[in-house]
């Protein structure tokens, strides 16, 4: 009840205590109520009419798991994932714990249990990375670890190289601001800058580095960036600069791999076929 008509029921009270006797009789059950809250009494008829609100159960439950039991519930789960690579479902899994640990809890219970555990009902993750990769690259990787390892264990020094590119307007996406405070960023990307260099475990190589200015409108560096141009970085200015006995690492960029003499394909003119072959080229007849 609230303080201001606690403080009319004292005066009320306090009225009737001067007085020596109620003011109003005590036959009068409503009237009574009102005069010492301060409500109307068609307040108090509707209080009559309306149910007291119930106080809400404290839900206990009849089934109580300890920390071994718990422990089974969390190895129930691991075994059917992990071992029999089972989908773990609320009814398969209670079936196990009513064999393990004689479970008596329904399926509410259980999921209570489950989302107590840290586990939850989402989208399960699909296989499909595992079965992109194909067994000859999973031993191509295998034999190029084998041969790091070799070369590292011999002293040599490993090399890597990349190649990246930055706007000239590049900047940060978010940042801390009000509506009345902010910093506009450039609405344009402005220039695309092309950065080649190499590295070691000890820092980028000095004089290795090549900064140019990408002129193609594709918005892909790899077009600026081609075979001829890697060559001659890697002649002029990484080669001269690597450490001795030094192993360069490249990744698989078309622009790392040239073939100098290529086979010729269905589309190759005939001149260039028979510049390839080194001689003439000679057609028989269908009756041969």
């Amino acid at each position: 009840m609230h303080a201001p008509k606690l403080f009319v029921i004292f005066q009320v009270c306090k009225e009737e205590k001067q007085a020596g006797a109620v003011q109003i009789p005590v036959m009068y059950a409503v009237e009574r109520a009102a005069h010492y809250t301060g409500v109307s009494e068609c307040t108090i008829y509707r209080l009559q009419v309306q149910k007291p609100p119930t106080q809400r159960k404290i839900r206990r439950d009849k089934v109580t798991l300890d920390e071994f039991d718990l422990c089974v519930v969390r190895r129930t789960l691991h075994d059917l994932l992990v071992v029999q690579k089972r989908l773990p479902t609320v009814d398969i899994v209670r079936k196990r714990l009513q064999e393990s640990i004689q479970y008596q809890g329904g399926e509410k219970h259980l999921r209570r249990t489950l989302h107590e555990l840290g586990f939850s009902w989402k989208k399960t993750q699909s296989n499909r990375s595992i079965l992109m990769e194909r067994a000859d690259v999973v031993n191509s990787r295998v034999e190029f670890l084998r041969k790091i390892k070799k070369l590292r264990e011999d002293g040599r020094t490993i090399v890597y190289t990349d190649e990246t590119f930055v706007h000239s307007a590049h900047t940060m996406h978010r940042s801390w601001q009000s509506k009345d405070i902010s910093l506009k960023v450039p609405f344009s990307k402005g220039q695309r800058l092309i950065i080649v260099h190499a590295g070691t475990e000890a820092g980028f190589i000095k004089g290795a580095s090549l900064v140019f200015k990408a002129h193609s409108s594709t918005g892909d560096y790899h077009d600026e960036m081609n075979g001829t141009n890697f060559l001659k970085w890697l002649n002029e200015k990484l080669i001269p600069n690597m450490p001795a006995r030094s192993v360069l690492i490249v990744d698989n960029a078309p622009y790392h791999n040239l073939q100098t003499d290529k086979c010729p394909v269905q589309g190759t003119l005939k001149a260039d076929v028979q510049a390839w072959c080194g001689g003439t080229i000679l057609f028989l007849s269908p009756a041969c």
